[in-house]
């Protein structure tokens, strides 16, 4: 079996990266090749992941929206842009129905009737975006401990724009493995193979004592 990162109740199974476990295409009959481009899964639909064994095998890091005013990063560095990433993810096309409701209900999600009730196909390829404190942290985490990439000194936690983890490309101290654009700010894509075997997870929360706002884990 080729080696992976699986995660499981938070915690990191193997810190050895393979290569990417799937091509976005097959061929059939005479020599047919069939090209799957992965589909967006809309924002509103992200968090029908919750539960849904599937693999990240490719990440890509791009320009986002500005930074939290006044955060460690905007004022040390001088980026006030953060950024978000593109996953795109594999789903298992093998869902078990009682335990995808089990977590959905964790995270106070309705159940499912059926899992046609999803609003994508288990098994195909799809891409979601995060630039959150939760899932792109955790893969710039992922991705720094692998040797993909090596982060600047500085805290791990707090508020948004004040961790090392909310870092983007043009920050990190260096780039060991994985493509980098010419472009400023620089995209930087790996292909990397991470096992969520139960999905992603909502933490729902209010900032301000009155607006509502979730962040998605992994």
């Amino acid at each position: 079996m080729t080696d992976e990162i699986a995660i499981s109740q938070g915690v990191i199974a193997s810190q050895v990266i393979g290569g990417r476990i799937l091509t976005p295409f097959e061929a059939e009959g005479d020599g047919e090749i069939r090209l799957d481009s992965p589909e967006l899964v809309k924002d509103a639909d992200v968090d029908a992941l919750v539960g849904i064994d599937f693999r990240i095998v490719q990440v890509t890091y791009r320009p986002g929206s500005p930074r939290r005013p006044g955060s460690r990063l905007a004022k040390e560095t001088g980026f006030t842009e953060g950024g978000y990433i593109s996953a795109e993810i594999a789903t298992n096309p093998d869902q078990d129905l009682q335990v995808v409701n089990r977590r959905r209900k964790g995270s106070g999600l309705p159940p499912l009737g059926s899992i046609d009730d999803l609003p994508f196909t288990p098994g195909e390829l799809f891409v979601f975006n995060d630039g959150s404190t939760g899932i792109y942290r955790k893969v710039t985490e992922l991705l720094n401990q692998a040797g993909y990439i090596e982060l600047p000194a500085g805290p791990v936690k707090g508020l948004s724009g004040d961790s090392i983890l909310d870092t983007v490309p043009a920050e990190w101290a260096a780039i060991n493995i994985g493509e980098i654009t010419d472009e400023y700010p620089p995209q930087y894509t790996a292909h990397i193979r991470i096992r969520c075997l139960k999905g992603i997870r909502i933490s729902s929360y209010k900032y301000d004592d009155k607006h509502e706002a979730i962040t998605r884990y992994i």
